[in-house]
């Protein structure tokens, strides 16, 4: 099962023809009906600052992780607002669920047209694919348009204080630090595990927001002048993890107006 869904979505991410294929679906059907779920709930912030950037080659997102629906609904709004740089999206994804399982495989190909990509795999006998995963993002970084969606965390906070995030993981910064690409820091709060239930929420006529707001790219530049190792790329996931704590902060503030 792993190695097939490994061996189709290579082939969608790796073959430029369904790669753009895949950007084509991604833009007119997976933003249509994303959007069409929480349109009336988001409450969206800073996305002046994604037109303000200008990036040579790729751009790394990083957001708070509290829902499996987090990115969808970030690359959903990039897509409507039609950044110039929004092109090609990968998202890496624990193996366990999404190249394991036949609803993993389903989900992928249904809502991210194979876009969560490449897998990034728990068992340590499999660290040698974890390495090559990392550096396959790494040379997808590299391209002009290319974005790749990551959590800091690197894995769902279940709490139940939204505002709450668990630590960041050094896996982040690593790739910060090869790749050399600007991350742009994400809060997001207000979106349900429930696809029904965000469904809902969006309909009724008071509903609950959905809070979304781009920062600014985080400031790396100390960090990038030093040799690559675990210290260093832990330290840097905290400076981004710090960044999104900020805008944390901010919807913090005005929830209480």
């Amino acid at each position: 099962m792993e190695k097939l869904t490994l061996d189709v979505c290579r082939s969608i991410n790796e073959n430029p023809t369904l790669k753009s294929a895949q950007a084509m679906f991604l833009r007119h059907f997976g933003a249509a009906w994303v959007g069409a779920c929480v349109h009336r709930a988001l409450d969206v912030h800073g996305l002046e600052k994604l037109y303000r950037l200008d990036p040579e080659a790729g751009v790394i997102l990083c957001a708070n992780h509290r829902s499996f629906f987090d990115l969808y609904v970030v690359a959903s709004i990039m897509y409507k607002a039609k950044i110039p740089w929004n092109r090609n999206h990968y998202y890496p994804v624990r193996s366990n669920f999404f190249y394991e399982t036949w609803s993993g495989l389903s989900l992928n190909l249904l809502v991210g047209g194979g876009s969560m990509y490449p897998p990034i795999y728990r068992d340590s006998d499999k660290a040698a694919h974890t390495k090559a995963s990392v550096e396959r993002v790494t040379q997808l970084l590299s391209r002009p348009g290319a974005v790749v969606g990551l959590h800091p965390e690197g894995t769902r906070g279940k709490g139940e204080d939204p505002f709450e995030l668990l630590p960041a993981q050094p896996g982040i910064g690593q790739i910060a630090h090869k790749s050399n690409a600007p991350v742009v820091p994400i809060w997001i709060r207000g979106l349900s595990n429930s696809l029904k239930e965000q469904v809902q929420n969006n309909y009724q006529a008071q509903a609950e927001p959905v809070v979304v707001e781009f920062g600014d790219p985080v400031d790396l530049d100390e960090f990038r002048e030093k040799k690559g190792r675990v210290a260093v790329y832990k330290r840097m996931s905290d400076r981004i993890l710090d960044d999104i704590r900020i805008l944390s902060e901010r919807d913090r503030q005005r929830s209480k107006v």
